[in-house]
Protein backbone atom coordinates (compact mmCIF):
# COMPACT_ATOMS: atom_id res chain seq x y z
CA UNK A 1 0.00 0.00 0.00
CA UNK A 2 1.01 3.56 -0.65
CA UNK A 3 1.08 6.27 0.95
CA UNK A 4 -1.74 8.59 1.90
CA UNK A 5 -1.34 11.95 -0.12
CA UNK A 6 -0.67 14.67 2.15
CA UNK A 7 -3.10 17.45 1.19
CA UNK A 8 -1.72 20.46 3.52
CA UNK A 9 0.71 20.47 0.79
CA UNK A 10 0.32 21.80 -2.37
CA UNK A 11 0.50 19.59 -5.85
CA UNK A 12 0.52 19.39 -9.31
CA UNK A 13 0.13 16.56 -12.16
CA UNK A 14 3.07 14.50 -12.76
CA UNK A 15 3.15 16.26 -16.27
CA UNK A 16 3.08 19.82 -13.96
CA UNK A 17 -0.41 21.01 -14.67
CA UNK A 18 -2.21 23.04 -11.77
CA UNK A 19 -5.24 21.09 -10.09
CA UNK A 20 -8.07 22.25 -7.77
CA UNK A 21 -9.54 19.75 -5.40
CA UNK A 22 -12.71 20.59 -4.59
CA UNK A 23 -13.99 17.52 -2.27
CA UNK A 24 -11.67 14.89 -0.46
CA UNK A 25 -14.55 12.85 1.07
CA UNK A 26 -16.21 11.36 -1.62
CA UNK A 27 -16.57 7.52 -1.26
CA UNK A 28 -14.73 4.71 -2.63
CA UNK A 29 -11.50 4.18 -4.24
CA UNK A 30 -11.40 7.40 -5.34
CA UNK A 31 -12.52 9.90 -2.48
CA UNK A 32 -10.52 13.00 -4.30
CA UNK A 33 -12.83 15.01 -6.64
CA UNK A 34 -10.96 18.25 -8.80
CA UNK A 35 -10.26 18.85 -11.93
CA UNK A 36 -6.96 19.72 -14.25
CA UNK A 37 -6.10 22.77 -15.39
CA UNK A 38 -5.45 22.91 -19.28
CA UNK A 39 -5.94 24.33 -22.97
CA UNK A 40 -8.11 23.58 -25.65
CA UNK A 41 -7.78 26.17 -28.79
CA UNK A 42 -6.01 28.22 -26.53
CA UNK A 43 -8.75 28.89 -23.96
CA UNK A 44 -8.01 27.71 -20.28
CA UNK A 45 -10.24 24.47 -19.55
CA UNK A 46 -11.05 21.98 -16.69
CA UNK A 47 -10.80 18.45 -17.28
CA UNK A 48 -12.57 16.92 -13.85
CA UNK A 49 -10.45 14.69 -12.51
CA UNK A 50 -11.02 12.04 -9.31
CA UNK A 51 -7.92 10.59 -7.71
CA UNK A 52 -7.35 7.68 -5.43
CA UNK A 53 -6.03 8.49 -1.59
CA UNK A 54 -2.32 8.07 -2.54
CA UNK A 55 -3.44 10.72 -5.36
CA UNK A 56 -3.46 8.09 -8.45
CA UNK A 57 -6.09 9.24 -11.37
CA UNK A 58 -7.22 7.02 -14.17
CA UNK A 59 -4.70 8.60 -16.59
CA UNK A 60 -0.86 8.66 -14.71
CA UNK A 61 -0.36 12.22 -16.53
CA UNK A 62 -3.00 13.25 -13.64
CA UNK A 63 -1.08 11.36 -10.88
CA UNK A 64 -0.45 13.98 -8.01
CA UNK A 65 2.96 14.77 -7.01
CA UNK A 66 4.14 17.32 -4.51
CA UNK A 67 4.68 20.81 -6.10
CA UNK A 68 8.40 21.50 -5.76
CA UNK A 69 9.20 25.13 -5.33
CA UNK A 70 12.44 27.03 -6.38
CA UNK A 71 14.90 28.82 -4.48
CA UNK A 72 16.15 32.05 -6.20
CA UNK A 73 19.59 33.07 -5.39
CA UNK A 74 21.96 35.87 -6.90
CA UNK A 75 25.39 36.23 -7.56
CA UNK A 76 27.89 38.78 -8.69
CA UNK A 77 30.50 37.44 -11.66
CA UNK A 78 33.64 39.52 -12.45
CA UNK A 79 34.74 39.88 -15.65
CA UNK A 80 38.68 40.70 -16.38
CA UNK A 81 40.10 41.88 -19.38
CA UNK A 82 43.36 40.21 -18.49
CA UNK A 83 42.34 37.26 -17.18
CA UNK A 84 39.83 34.55 -18.76
CA UNK A 85 38.22 33.15 -16.00
CA UNK A 86 35.35 34.95 -14.16
CA UNK A 87 35.02 34.97 -10.60
CA UNK A 88 31.48 34.47 -8.58
CA UNK A 89 30.85 36.18 -5.90
CA UNK A 90 27.45 36.21 -3.33
CA UNK A 91 27.29 39.78 -2.91
CA UNK A 92 28.83 43.08 -5.00
CA UNK A 93 30.45 43.95 -2.14
CA UNK A 94 32.55 40.80 -2.11
CA UNK A 95 32.89 41.35 -6.04
CA UNK A 96 34.22 44.29 -5.20
CA UNK A 97 36.74 43.49 -2.38
CA UNK A 98 38.11 40.89 -4.41
CA UNK A 99 39.04 43.05 -7.05
CA UNK A 100 40.53 45.36 -4.84
CA UNK A 101 42.34 42.63 -2.44
CA UNK A 102 43.51 41.40 -6.22
CA UNK A 103 45.51 44.20 -7.61
CA UNK A 104 46.82 42.36 -10.85
CA UNK A 105 42.65 42.11 -12.67
CA UNK A 106 41.74 44.27 -14.56
CA UNK A 107 37.71 44.36 -14.11
CA UNK A 108 35.88 44.94 -16.82
CA UNK A 109 32.39 44.25 -15.62
CA UNK A 110 30.70 42.99 -12.90
CA UNK A 111 27.76 41.58 -13.55
CA UNK A 112 24.42 40.28 -11.31
CA UNK A 113 22.67 37.09 -12.47
CA UNK A 114 19.87 35.28 -10.95
CA UNK A 115 19.69 31.52 -10.46
CA UNK A 116 15.72 30.22 -10.41
CA UNK A 117 16.03 26.48 -9.16
CA UNK A 118 14.06 24.19 -7.66
CA UNK A 119 14.69 23.22 -4.00
CA UNK A 120 17.16 20.00 -3.23
CA UNK A 121 19.27 20.55 -6.24
CA UNK A 122 21.94 21.85 -4.33
CA UNK A 123 21.72 25.40 -3.56
CA UNK A 124 20.67 26.33 -0.36
CA UNK A 125 18.34 29.17 0.98
CA UNK A 126 20.87 30.45 3.20
CA UNK A 127 22.65 33.52 3.07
Amino acid sequence: MQNKLDLSKEHVTADGREIIIYNTAGGGKTPIHGAVKGFRNGEEILVPVVWTIEGKAYDARYNLVEKRHNIVKSFWFNFYSNHGTPTMHTSRESADHFVSYKKELIREACIEHHFDVPIGTGISNAA
